[in-house]
């Protein structure tokens, strides 16, 4: 089985909470990339436990706990993606009421 990391979606995030602003491509800034990738990288161990669970299902693999493992590590990371969006919202929705 694949190692699955948190660990890379949490260190996607480093530059928002850095302060860094680096343009990757001239278009989008780094925020936007950065939270593709975190939704990325969310997206793809969701996709991990699902195929863990399957193969737990039809007998392919016997161990449970690394099922499990996978599984959990897509909901911390699934619900980390959902505090970050819903902190955006909130922060967004400040910046229009303080703005006359």
């Amino acid at each position: 089985m694949k190692d699955i990391t948190i660990g890379s979606s949490l260190k996607s995030l480093q530059p928002i909470y850095s302060g860094k602003t680096e343009k990757s491509d001239g278009n989008k800034g780094a925020f936007g990339d950065t939270l593709k990738g975190a939704i990325r990288d969310v997206n793809q161990l969701q996709s991990e436990a699902d195929a863990s669970l399957k193969r737990l299902i039809v007998g392919k693999s016997e161990y449970l706990h690394e099922t499990m493992i996978a599984s959990e590590k897509a909901g911390i990371a699934f619900r980390l993606m959902v505090a970050v969006r819903n902190k955006a919202i909130e922060s967004y929705k400040e910046i229009m009421r303080t703005q006359l």
